[in-house]
């Protein structure tokens, strides 16, 4: 029996190393605490590097479907933003701190040291925040067809009063008893000449679900001017844009002000969802831009 055992151990041990194994490349889902609740995130594989994605304002993680275990040699996380999809939806102040700190407690929950994040609409500008308040966290950093308020630098001047109104129009607008109208309304001009229907579906799907409260919060912090400075992030950055989305002229320089470090796309064949309508040059893109940082 002795020496069964003994014959049997080293069977043993390769087992539980397999086991071991297989437990660290399964997906998991999970939360993480935060200033604003639970928050919601799920991972795909296992790899050296790991890639945060993050989503924009009325969505949900199911906005990366077409990225799940496209990024080669990583570890992807993907987690709903505080007061939308699976994450808790507390009557709270909705800052793009509050949400910076969310994907923090992401990364500290899953033992992430440093990650790229990517970020899409409202997520980029989580992103940056995540940037600016802990660089050392951040490897690099993916805008794809990110929000921006770019206030003109003289706060005296008719373009700066006008620009104002308008930012302040525009996010007043979310101030409403019920927003799923105003979404509705707005899931109509994200989409692009080539849009395909399955791509508004989705937005329609989540968007205009959206907590009142969580959506006027969001919209009134994020046209923040503490936020806007023009701050640089220096880290290397992926640009990723649409026309559609009523760029400035000048577009490229304003991000090139922003991050001096950036490799910078502009499209014009697709609408806001730049990653479900463009997946596969978009997961090129991506891999090939992590690769090289």
């Amino acid at each position: 029996m002795k020496k069964l055992s003994l014959i049997l151990l080293p069977l043993l041990m390769a087992i539980y190393v397999v086991s071991c194994k297989n437990q660290e490349n399964k997906n998991y889902q999970g939360y993480a605490k935060s200033e604003l609740g639970k928050v919601y995130y799920e991972t795909e594989g296992n790899g050296k590097s790991t890639v945060i994605f993050v989503h924009g304002l009325g969505c949900d993680l199911n906005s990366w479907k077409e990225q799940r275990g496209k990024v080669e040699g990583a570890k992807e996380i993907f987690l709903d933003l505080p007061g939308f999809g699976n994450s808790d939806k507390p009557k709270a102040e909705y800052t793009l701190e509050a949400f910076a700190k969310s994907v923090i407690s992401v990364m500290d929950e899953t033992n992430t040291d440093k990650a790229v994040l990517v970020g899409h609409s409202l997520g980029t500008a989580v992103c940056r925040e995540v940037a600016l308040l802990y660089p050392d966290r951040v490897k690099s950093l993916v805008d794809v067809d990110g929000v921006y308020c770019l206030y003109p630098n003289d706060t005296t001047s008719a373009e700066y009063k006008e620009y104002e109104k308008a930012v302040n129009g525009f996010a007043g607008s979310f101030n409403v008893p019920d927003v799923s109208g105003i979404f509705k309304a707005f899931v109509g001009s994200l989409a692009g000449p080539h849009t395909p229907k399955a791509v508004s579906d989705y937005a329609m799907s989540t968007m205009p679900k959206t907590k009142n409260y969580v959506a006027a919060s969001t919209m009134k912090n994020l046209i923040k001017k503490k936020y806007w400075t023009g701050a640089k992030i220096s880290c290397p950055a992926l640009i990723i844009c649409t026309k559609n989305s009523g760029l400035m002229p000048d577009n490229r320089e304003r991000m090139q002000a922003l991050y001096p470090n950036m490799k910078y796309h502009e499209l014009d064949s697709c609408g806001h969802f730049i990653m479900i309508e463009e997946a596969k040059w978009f997961n090129k893109e991506l891999n090939d831009f992590i690769k090289k940082h």
